[in-house]
């Protein structure tokens, strides 16, 4: 069979024996399979030149794996095939690229599928249709055709719709609605009725109107119905449609069967139309324009018998075959009125009734988070949407290392053809933390956010304002009040000083007296904390001798008062002197000082203006050994001043007198 000149195959009532000689016709283009067997099995995906495909007559429950392999395919007509509801599911997953979709003569009782089909752009309605909304849902719709049943349901909403959007529709009249509405209610039909005098009444009022005329096509414009109604002649396939469309006018859940029947000697089977009819769910054949040739005569008084006897027995099936008895008592015997055998592929007998069967196909599709829990799990029908099984996007609680935002569901979320499991994904965003530094008082010295996990070493400490030192203390920042670890949360960190007892700066206030037969005074200042400079004093030492307060010398507070005695100094000889003055903050306090006896003859004598010798009296006091001391003040020398913000500068001794200079 290979040819690849070969661009359309038309292959009818055969049995493909070798289906892989199918592809060698590699540049196939158009492919119609009519009432043939075999051709399920071929591998129309590497057909990869292949835009149409025709199946007529045959079963698309074999063609799943077509629909699943050639999503190059452009134009799909499914003209008189089993087609069960379940089935379109696979339509509109996997041949959602479809332009052209011709189901004429296929039973389909739902056409909600159809707005799957991204790119539809011309459809044929399958018969017994009557929700159409969803035409308004296909937006790249340009031609539209539909038959029998189907167009009573076409109101001027949808007319107009068609119009405004420049859908081509088929001719049809008007006011077909309301013929056949005016048909129905011409007839003898009451609601004390059964089904069975239901469907004796319809078919009556069929063989009123219709009669059985080979017409041409062409010869009459309008749809079938519209030929039936307005004209009332027609083939199998007319009389079926007026059938069919009264039979559902009256509440009768009917069918249009397409299919072929062998003639009284079994020949092939030629094209033919009939119905079905379902009655307390079993399916029962009626065949109108054969019921229409043999009762010429209506009035018949044996036309009851005769019509019951014929089209209103369940056929015994086999496989696709089925036989049509005389009476209901089919024996088998060759006397029979029509002996016959239908080959059918659209009938409602293989699915069901007009719902189709119970979807067998249903997958277990699960949801979890991360960490394995199950956020949904259920079972879904074959092709159920993706956002149809999604659920909400979940959450995940923050961790003192991240912050977790859904980014998605692994692997991608696909309609439902197959057991799947969903893992939730997160993006994981590292967590920052506030990081403060505060002085001792709680001034903020600074704030700053650190992500998580920040090293120690990496914080930047901010400049420590210096603390003012007291009178008493200096200070120097140490450390804060904890040791500052890894970024892990939160943290305020409070500055620590050392506090340091305070070096004092000693000076030389004052000396009063001038050594004759009285005491020397001698005032140290302090820089701070004058008053209680007294606190600090350690030893006077007088050259390298301790002085002994109260014996040799005084000491009291406001400053530093130190009262050289007189009787003391008495016993000093002439010439210069060393007092050293320590303290306990600070270094000591120099200075020397010189004595000089008074003149003898002075001695005894109050006159201010001799000077006394050693060993006269003031006063009326013998002052052996008096002396008049001149102090020469040296240079204090201080180590380790305390600074303030910066160094204090040496301070040379100063020396305050008080009296005469």
């Amino acid at each position: 069979m290979d040819n690849p000149y070969v661009t359309s195959l038309f292959l009818k009532e055969c049995k493909l024996e070798n289906y892989e000689g199918v592809l060698g016709f590699e540049n196939l283009n158009h492919l119609q399979v009519d009432s043939a067997m075999g051709f399920s099995q071929v591998d129309y995906s590497k057909l990869t030149n292949l835009k149409e495909l025709a199946l007529v007559a045959q079963r698309v429950e074999d063609y799943k794996f077509f629909f699943q392999k050639t999503s190059h395919l452009k134009d799909l007509s499914l003209q008189c095939c089993n087609l069960q509801n379940s089935d379109t599911r696979y339509l509109a997953y996997y041949m959602k690229d479809i332009e052209c979709l011709n189901l004429y003569g296929t039973y389909v009782d739902d056409i909600s599928f159809l707005k799957k089909l991204d790119k539809l752009e011309a459809v044929t309605l399958p018969l017994g249709v009557s929700d159409l909304d969803v035409l308004y849902e296909m937006p790249y719709l340009q031609s539209i055709d539909f038959d029998a049943y189907t167009e009573l349901f076409v109101d001027e909403e949808l007319t107009q719709f068609f119009d405004d959007n420049e859908i081509f529709y088929p001719y049809y009249d008007r006011n077909i609605r309301e013929k056949v509405d005016n048909i129905v209610a011409g007839m003898n039909i009451t609601e004390q009725m059964t089904d069975e005098e239901k469907i004796l009444e319809v078919t009556e009022t069929m063989l009123k109107i219709m009669t059985c005329e080979d017409v041409p096509a062409y010869t009459f414009e309008g749809t079938t119905l519209d030929i039936c109604v307005n004209h009332g002649v027609g083939v199998c396939h007319d009389f079926s449609t007026i059938e069919y469309t009264l039979l559902k006018c009256v509440g009768i859940d009917a069918y249009l069967i397409n299919g072929w029947a062998l003639d009284y000697y079994g020949n092939p089977p030629l094209a033919h139309a009939w119905n079905e009819v379902c009655i307390d769910g079993e399916w029962y054949g009626i065949e109108p324009m054969w019921i229409d040739i043999e009762i010429n005569d209506p009035s018949d008084v044996e036309f009851r018998e005769s019509l019951w006897a014929i089209w209103y027995m369940k056929p015994t099936k086999t496989d696709d075959i089925y036989a049509w008895p005389e009476n209901g008592d089919y024996t088998g015997s060759e006397d029979k009125i029509f002996a016959l055998s239908h080959v059918t592929m659209n009938d409602p007998m293989d699915t069901v009734g007009q719902s189709g069967p119970a979807v067998e196909d249903k997958y277990t599709v699960e949801f979890l988070d991360d960490d394995g829990t199950v956020i949904l799990s259920g079972e879904y029908e074959f092709g159920t949407s993706a956002a149809d099984i999604t659920p909400e996007d979940p959450s995940k609680d923050r961790d003192s290392q991240y912050t977790y935002e859904f980014s998605g569901w692994e692997p991608e979320v696909t309609d439902v053809e197959e057991d799947a499991t969903y893992m939730a994904t997160y993006n994981k965003i590292t967590n920052e933390y506030k990081i403060r530094f505060v002085n001792e008082d709680g001034t903020e010295l600074s704030s700053v956010e650190y992500p998580y996990g920040t090293a120690a070493s990496d914080i930047v400490r901010p400049a420590v304002p210096a603390k003012d030192a007291t009178d008493k203390y200096t200070y120097t920042f140490e450390e804060c009040d904890k040791e500052i670890t890894d970024v892990t949360g939160e943290a305020t960190y409070k500055t620590v000083f050392k506090a340091s007892p305070r070096i004092g700066v000693y000076y030389l206030n004052s000396i009063t007296g001038d050594g004759k037969g009285e005491d020397i005074v001698i005032t140290i200042g302090r820089d701070v904390d004058n008053e209680h400079a007294v606190d600090y004093l350690e030893s006077i030492n007088s050259d390298g001798r301790k002085l002994t307060v109260g014996e040799q010398c005084e000491v009291r507070s406001g400053s530093v008062v130190i009262t050289l005695k007189k009787a003391y100094l008495d016993t000093l000889d002439e010439g210069k002197h060393k007092l050293e003055i320590k303290f306990k903050d600070g270094p000591e306090v120099s200075l020397e000082y010189t004595v000089k006896h008074l003149p003898k003859e002075n001695v005894g004598t109050n006159k201010a203006a001799s000077v006394p010798s050693t060993g006269e009296r003031i006063s009326g006091t013998t002052f052996a050994g008096a002396s008049c001391i001149i102090l020469a003040v040296s240079v204090v020398v201080l180590t380790g001043a305390w600074r303030k913000k910066q160094a204090f500068p040496d301070f040379s001794l100063k020396v305050r007198r008080k009296g005469k200079k």
